[in-house]
């Protein structure tokens, strides 16, 4: 099945995202940061760079997906630290 998981960076993201591989399922995440891109393409999860505080790039990530998992914990306000 192939899922979309937003929060994967998280703190609970972080553990859910490999299960879900190890399970057999594609895995595409929302990152902020194009360096995360590479780094989690490396773990075998399609990562597309997107805000999950738009609607518009949301949309874009779940296209294809069956399943969406909403696990960001912490979201950042506008103007304050990213993470």
């Amino acid at each position: 099945m192939k899922m979309l998981v937003v929060g994967a960076t998280g703190v609970l993201g972080r553990q859910v995202t490999p299960r879900l591989r190890e399970r057999g399922h594609e895995v595409r995440i929302v990152v902020r940061q194009s360096e995360q891109v590479v780094k989690f393409q490396r773990l075998g999860v399609e990562a597309v760079l997107g805000d999950i505080l738009n609607a518009a790039s949301l949309r874009n990530a779940m296209t294809g997906c069956e399943v969406a998992l909403h696990l960001a914990t912490a979201i950042p306000k506008s103007g304050g630290p990213q993470d």
